[in-house]
């Protein structure tokens, strides 16, 4: 996975898909992978993580990370609220990239990010895990379209 998201296997692409069978470690092995590239912030301060998911998910990958992590790093979980909350905590997030930061990564569902794509594409990320990836199986929705824009 880490050679795939680097770059380091097939020149001028990086990342990978992981389509394991339920219950074989996929966020676990996602959260070392985050974890790996975020330690290397002092090298590239772009480093950030966008994890993507079902809104049902968005607490279940907080609580992972700090099950995983114990309070090595910390996440933020927007995963409801008013519009104006939710646009001053990904705007603050978007704000902080290209810096060493507290909260390094966000974990949003497709509507937040479809929906605020406007903001999360101001500046380049480091890292995008998107949870249950079969719904950007078509390159028609608004979904995939936010994620590739």
């Amino acid at each position: 996975m880490y050679d795939c998201v680097t770059g380091n296997k097939i020149e001028g692409f990086n990342g990978c898909i992981m389509a394991d069978e339920m219950g074989l470690g996929k966020t676990l092995q996602c959260i070392t992978l985050m974890w790996t590239l975020l330690v290397r912030v002092l090298l590239n301060p772009k480093n950030y993580t966008i994890i993507v998911c079902p809104s049902s998910l968005v607490k279940n990958w907080d609580k992972e990370i700090v099950k995983w992590l114990a309070g090595r790093c910390n996440s933020q979980a927007i995963d409801s609220g008013k519009k104006e909350d939710i646009i001053q905590k990904l705007t603050a997030f978007m704000d902080q990239v290209g810096a060493r930061s507290a909260t390094p990564v966000i974990i949003i569902s497709y509507e937040t990010f479809r929906l605020y794509t406007y903001i999360l594409h101001k500046k380049e990320i480091g890292l995008v895990i998107c949870d249950e990836g079969h719904r950007l199986k078509n390159n028609d929705n608004q979904t995939y379209q936010a994620l590739n824009d």
